[in-house]
């Protein structure tokens, strides 16, 4: 089977010959499971989306404050937090945890 495809590089077609089964092969590779969808179309990721994506992004490029706290001991850390005051990060026990607000589930069931 012979296909057309245009290089990216030299902006020009360009004819492919691989076998049924090759052809295939490749073309189910961009084929989704029935219920699933494009990641990139949803989320941060729709181009209605664009200015919350460049805002995020400008957020995860800020610099951290340059003297974060120290840890608490060991110890300290294993108590069950309190509900109003900062957790330990449970990874590298130095940073500490904030709640900004919870996520509700987009849907009480899968889709």
């Amino acid at each position: 089977m012979t296909f057309r495809y245009k290089q990216r590089k030299s902006n020009r077609w360009r004819a492919c010959r691989v076998e049924g089964q090759e052809f295939m092969r490749r073309f189910l590779q961009h084929v989704l499971p029935k219920g699933l969808h494009k990641v990139r179309y949803f989320g941060l990721w729709h181009s209605s989306k664009r200015e919350c994506a460049a805002r995020a992004r400008l957020l995860l490029q800020l610099d951290p404050p340059s003297n974060p706290r120290p840890a608490k001991a060991s110890e300290e850390a294993s108590k069950p937090e309190q509900a109003d005051g900062p957790r330990v990060c449970p990874c590298c026990r130095a940073g500490l945890l904030r709640f900004v607000r919870e996520l509700p589930p987009k849907w009480a069931q899968a889709p």
